[in-house]
């Protein structure tokens, strides 16, 4: 745990550095890989200013979650402290981002396939470095294991104990995801098979994410995520994922069965 680091004399939050690392480094791959696509112009500022969106999202999500947690345990909502604790959930700041983006390009008339291909592989990317910062500053920590553990200290007081280090699992996890999703990238951009009936890389990135969530989340020891009859909070936001993307691949499947028979009745005399 290395909460804080040291800068040419100035001491800054480790947390806060990773996610500008990661925003960084996002840029730049969203930069070169619109530019592959020469829709840089018309695209990237969809992308850039829908940022600010992911911290109301992450704030939203985190003092539903918080009132959730209130409700089932008290059976009121604090609205005051609802609003004023927790952090960011990574969920809500996702969704809001995504969101958002999907309506700047529309009001833009601006193709979404390719942003959204292309997001698949930078949000990866930012949450690899990201989840980094979580380790560093004592959150998002693992459960108790003399097995798997690293050993780990939450915060300055507590005691160091062997704890499955999570963080460091997922930033693994979303760096091996970011290589295959841009692996699938490239093969489209040398087919040109964006318009084409396949689901989209952000789909497969949603579906994949949300998968891995749910299993990790299991290995969680945080508290303050919010725990409802044996799921967490984020567990049950990876389950309507789960499903969203598994009623899109059937609504799209049914299409593309659908104009197959279309076409076959247009040819046949």
């Amino acid at each position: 745990m290395h909460p804080f680091i040291t800068i040419c004399g100035d001491t800054v939050p480790t947390y806060l550095l990773c996610g500008v690392a990661g925003l960084a480094v996002s840029i730049f791959v969203a930069i070169r890989l619109l530019t592959r696509l020469h829709a840089l112009r018309e695209s990237f500022g969809c992308m850039l200013m829908s940022v600010p969106v992911i911290l109301l999202g992450g704030r939203a999500f985190s003092a539903l979650s918080l009132a959730i947690d209130q409700l089932v345990h008290t059976g009121a909502v604090e609205l005051a402290s609802v609003l004023t604790k927790g952090g960011i959930v990574y969920w809500g700041g996702l969704i809001a981002y995504v969101a958002t983006v999907f309506l700047v390009c529309h009001v833009r008339k601006v193709a979404t396939r390719p942003v959204f291909d292309v997001l698949a592989v930078c949000i990866p990317v930012f949450h690899s470095i990201a989840r980094i910062g979580c380790y560093c500053a004592g959150c998002c920590y693992g459960i108790e294991s003399d097995v798997f553990g690293l050993p780990y200290r939450t915060s300055s007081c507590e005691p160091i104990v062997p704890r499955i280090p999570v963080q460091l699992i997922e930033a693994a996890f979303e760096s091996l995801l970011a290589m295959e999703l841009f692996r699938r990238f490239n093969d489209r951009t040398q087919t040109d098979a964006f318009e084409s009936n396949r689901s989209s890389l952000i789909e497969s990135y949603f579906a994949s994410y949300a998968c891995f969530r749910f299993m990790i989340e299991f290995l969680r020891g945080d508290a303050i995520r919010g725990v409802y009859f044996g799921l967490s909070f984020s567990q049950y936001v990876s389950l309507f994922v789960l499903m969203a993307m598994t009623l899109r691949r059937h609504q799209r499947t049914r299409g593309h069965v659908a104009g197959i028979d279309s076409n076959r009745q247009c040819r046949s005399p």
